[in-house]
């Protein structure tokens, strides 16, 4: 047996699984394939024969035709008196060659190919072997039912723990993250408070720089009123004396 472009996979969250080409000879094809059935689980078996007799038989005519025209042009080579008929006749016969060795080769292929089968297997892994068994009658919707009910229970309970499983693999994944996030709103509330200090300073300022507009305005007020009374300035008390009673007590 000659095995052939094998591969291999396996994951933790699927099962494992292989495919393979294996060459085995023709005569021992029937006891590979029983022997395969009985170590394992065949689900799924197809054969196709292909038929190359007429190619082949046409191959090799063509082949012996190429062998005859080889020889003629041998002799031709032999009795060539110019070196352009000998030069002419070296392309024509190599040329001839050429196609005779593709055709050998095509024909050596064949040749293994009936001398051997191709079998390409793909094995998968199965948590409960289940084997395959022909059915004798139809089950009853009972059986159905009490099937299809078992069967989901044992998937909810295979997927319940694959989960556990799971969270428990990528735990540090997950803190990692978790972290990450509370890094994050950390920093967006510091920048949230910041600004908010920032905007209740600047409202302060803001208000201040009023306040002594105000101030300012309300003292030239003060002096021009003072100019239009007496022509004189006018002292203003914190009570809020107006200015024309101050000039009269002068």
């Amino acid at each position: 047996m000659d095995v052939r472009n094998n591969s291999y996979n396996s994951s933790r969250n699927s099962s494992r699984g292989a495919s393979l080409t294996a060459r085995i000879p023709a005569a021992k094809l029937d006891s590979f394939v029983n022997k395969v059935g009985e170590a394992t689980n065949i689900t799924n078996r197809t054969e196709s024969v292909r038929d190359v007799t007429l190619t082949y038989v046409d191959m090799q005519s063509h082949k012996d035709m190429l062998i005859a025209e080889r020889d003629r042009l041998m002799e031709y080579l032999n009795s060539a008196d110019t070196i352009e008929d000998m030069m002419a006749i070296e392309d024509h016969l190599t040329e001839v060659r050429y196609q005779i060795d593709s055709m050998e080769s095509q024909l050596r292929t064949y040749d293994n190919m009936v001398d051997y089968s191709t079998v390409n297997i793909n094995v998968v892994e199965v948590i409960e072997y289940t084997p395959v068994v022909e059915p004798t009658e139809e089950k009853s919707t009972w059986e159905r039912i009490s099937e299809g009910f078992i069967h989901s229970v044992k998937d909810v309970a295979y997927d319940t723990k694959e989960f556990f499983i799971d969270l428990i693999i990528n735990l540090p994944y997950i803190l990692l993250f978790l972290v990450k996030v509370a890094i994050v709103l950390i920093i967006l509330r510091i920048v949230i408070f910041s600004n908010k200090r920032l905007r209740n300073w600047y409202n302060e300022k803001k208000a201040d720089r009023k306040a002594y507009r105000a101030q300012k305005k309300a003292e030239k007020a003060a002096k021009k009123a003072a100019k239009k009374g007496n022509g004189e300035p006018v002292l203003t008390t914190g009570e809020g004396a107006a200015p024309e009673d101050n000039a009269k007590e002068n």
